[in-house]
């Protein structure tokens, strides 16, 4: 059996899909070396089954617009040239440039061997950033063993310094008014806490019950969208 990094949505999504809101998606998986691929300027011929693959992902989840990733990265900074894909004809594009995202990421470079097709789910974004990526309602909680220890906005104002001229003049103001976690979130907690018991017995020779936990508000509701170790993930203190 190969390892899988509990990190890679191919891990942990396939655990968790049927006990929370996720958007629908789309797995595949690969044994071809994309990061060394990309010296070789992709795509190449032998590269069209995976793209073919990817193809018929994109059909079963209802066509263009999708969001794409790999396993571990989306690059979602750069939007509109990465994960958010809005034609069929841009997907050998955008894969590239994740591919290319990925291989810069670190030292190793991120793997590419997991990809997953999924719904762009609606959204009420207050501003975009980073090429028209949108801001949204977005929380993020660390939780270990079954008990939260830590709820956060997902986006920190610092995230967008450097940002401000391409910004409407209030987005500090739009920002706040999305990082407000003062609401009833009694569901988001329990469906977190069964997650993280649900992970920690997924496999009994790692210790894999603390993880962060990252929710969406949607038009439609609140959506689980990525997950992480937590002492791997993004803490900050939105009370400072």
């Amino acid at each position: 059996m190969k390892f899988i990094d509990p990190n890679d949505l191919a891990y942990w999504y396939p655990k968790i899909k049927d006990i929370a809101p996720t958007p629908k998606t789309v797995i595949i998986t690969t044994d071809l070396d994309l990061l060394g691929g990309i010296e070789d300027g992709l795509p190449l011929r032998s590269y069209d089954e995976f793209f073919n693959s990817i193809e018929n992902a994109i059909d079963k989840i209802g066509g263009c617009p999708i969001f794409i990733r790999t396993g571990l990265t989306s690059a979602k900074h750069g939007w509109c040239t990465t994960c958010h894909v809005k034609s069929i004809n841009d997907i050998r594009k955008q894969v590239y440039n994740i591919i290319e995202f990925s291989a810069c990421a670190s030292m190793e470079g991120l793997s590419c061997k997991t990809w997953a097709i999924r719904e762009l789910l609606p959204v009420a974004p207050v501003f975009a950033a980073f090429g028209n990526m949108p801001v949204t309602q977005e929380i993020r909680y660390f939780v270990h063993d079954g008990i939260i220890t830590h709820k956060q906005p997902y986006w920190p104002p610092d995230v967008f310094k450097g940002q401000e001229k391409s910004l409407p003049d209030d987005w500090e103001a739009r920002l706040a008014s999305v990082s407000n976690m003062e609401f009833d979130d009694s569901d988001l907690r329990e469906y977190t806490k069964n997650i993280s018991m649900i992970m920690k017995k997924s496999n009994p020779f790692l210790n894999l019950g603390y993880w962060s936990v990252d929710w969406l508000n949607t038009k439609n509701g609140w959506y689980l969208i990525d997950m992480a170790l937590g002492h791997q993930s993004y803490i900050w203190d939105s009370k400072k």
